[in-house]
């Protein structure tokens, strides 16, 4: 959220029309954290694997889906992430030791990292959205799409 204004104005200067840029831009910023969801799926993993818990299929899963549907409320403060970990560790039985210490220690680091992906992210998405919609009322009628064959 810190970084919004300099994306919106970043967003601008490379053509995205304002009204699609801040409307994306800000439900980014708000539900969509690539970078929470893949940060708090591996270091679960890694937690339950220097702990010696292998987790089975199923664990994944649920972990995937929980970590993303847990980072969509997340707060925009640095090292919030840490107390959405010790939940799903908790959650999947894994205890909450030592080694937790050792990722709170490094996640200064992960979380510019985060936030990188984050942001960039939410800038795609924005240029997605930002092009599919200048064409919708464009298209000539007599233009055919091209066919894409299965090879």
């Amino acid at each position: 959220a810190a970084c919004l204004p300099l994306n919106l104005q970043a967003a601008e200067e490379n053509g995205l029309r304002p009204h699609v840029a801040k409307l994306a831009l800000n439900l980014g910023a708000t539900i969509n954290m690539d970078g929470n969801s893949i940060y708090l799926i591996c270091c679960t993993v890694c937690i339950a694997l220097m702990q010696g818990i292998s987790l089975t299929p199923g664990d994944i899963v649920v972990l995937c889906a929980m970590a993303t549907l847990c980072t969509m409320g997340t707060a925009p403060v640095p090292s919030a992430s840490l107390v959405l970990l010790a939940t799903l560790l908790s959650m999947l039985n894994i205890p909450v030791t030592e080694t937790f210490g050792l990722v709170s220690a490094i996640d200064w680091l992960l979380d510019r990292l985060r936030t990188c992906a984050n942001v960039y992210g939410d800038a795609c998405v924005a240029a997605v959205v930002d092009h599919r919609t200048s064409q919708v009322g464009n298209k000539d009628p007599d233009e055919t799409e091209p066919r894409h064959e299965m090879l």
